[in-house]
């Protein structure tokens, strides 16, 4: 092989080896832009990661303080059944102990007869002290 040869084949096998060379300098920016795309994704994907995880934090306060509300609403339901429960017994006992219609009519009859009883006591001690 010649002098001319050998160098024309190195001028071409330098050619495909810049072909080649660029083939993969374009590739390489091509994955470096995408690289460049996954990281600003990655970026915009914390700050929404960390956006949920603030709005979890608040939501889980306010849950917090939701129990807390229902807890003192059980508390005073409770102690409003334990006073329900107080006062219906007493009422209970009131109506037990209360005087039904014949009742007071049974009473209205005897105070009557006692009425009449001392009305005629004192017509009585008047025509004694008459008599005399």
């Amino acid at each position: 092989m010649s002098n001319e040869e050998f160098q024309k084949l190195v001028l071409e096998q330098l050619s495909k080896i810049n072909a080649r060379l660029d083939n993969i300098e374009g590739q390489v920016k091509e994955n470096t832009d995408f690289i460049g795309v996954l990281l600003h994704r990655t970026e915009e994907m914390d700050a929404q990661l960390h956006a949920l995880s603030s709005t979890v934090d608040k939501l889980c306060g306010q849950v917090n303080n939701l129990e807390n509300k229902v807890n003192n609403l059980e508390n005073k339901v409770n102690n409003l059944e334990v006073q329900f429960n107080a006062l219906h017994a007493q009422v209970t006992d009131i109506q037990a102990n209360m005087a039904t219609k014949e009742d007071i009519a049974m009473l209205d009859a005897k105070f009557n007869v006692l009425n009449n009883r001392l009305t005629n006591q004192e017509v009585e001690i008047y025509r004694l002290k008459m008599a005399r």
